[in-house]
């Protein structure tokens, strides 16, 4: 089952508190502590941990919907110097496009002021730009050149070995929590290339020393 990281919280309480919510509504979810990084899903405060929420991937839209319902708003209780009101209609879809990376009361207030407009769009265009956003945000690095060509001519050694595990393996975090390849396939290819490379020579290496006492 693959999971997703629905928010992050700097408090444990806070995070608890939206399990239990979760799961009140009948979505599984479960914490996990991690290092602080500078991150916008942060709720609130400064802490040396974070606590991150996470639920299953066909939870996505349940988990969101109790969220935005959580969170009510009204343009009469907002002060009125509030960012929010300067966007234009457009930066305010923007806000409901990058839901994750907002806050409940920033999503809520900018439906609301979307509304009060009359230009709120219908959630299936919001969904739409929604997975827009995630595709061009998974798209791979275009250029690995320079990387590939370093990690061929360090490919006699342990140095080689790390270039091509990282390009064939890392992974990005998208806003919605799953993970895409940081480089393209044809990058992860040559990190093959690379660490098969590197292996084979690292290994001959080793041979060459264990069973040539001469040498030593």
């Amino acid at each position: 089952m693959n999971e997703i990281r629905l928010t992050t919280f700097a408090g444990k309480p806070e995070a608890q508190e939206l399990i239990d919510l979760l799961e009140s509504y009948g979505v599984p979810a479960r914490l996990e502590s991690v290092a602080t990084q500078p991150n916008t899903g942060i709720a609130s405060g400064n802490s040396a941990q974070q606590f991150e929420v996470y639920i299953a991937e066909t939870h996505r839209e349940k988990a969101r919907e109790i969220l935005e319902q959580g969170v009510e708003v009204s343009i009469q209780d907002v002060d009125p110097d509030y960012y929010l009101f300067d966007f234009t209609d457009d930066e305010l879809v923007g806000v409901l496009v990058d839901v994750y990376e907002w806050s409940e009361f920033d999503v809520s207030l900018s439906k609301q002021i979307l509304t009060s407009r009359n230009a709120l769009p219908e959630e299936t265009e919001i969904e739409k730009l929604r997975l827009e956003r995630l595709e061009t945000l998974a798209k791979p690095e275009k250029n690995a050149f320079w990387m590939i060509l370093f990690g061929y001519v360090c490919a006699f050694g342990f140095l080689g070995l790390l270039i091509g595990y990282a390009l064939c393996s890392s992974k990005k975090v998208l806003p919605d929590g799953t993970k895409a390849y940081v480089y393209s396939e044809g990058a992860r290819k040559h990190g093959y290339v690379i660490v098969v490379i590197s292996v084979v020579v690292i290994a001959l290496w080793l041979l060459q020393y264990l069973y040539n006492p001469l040498d030593r």
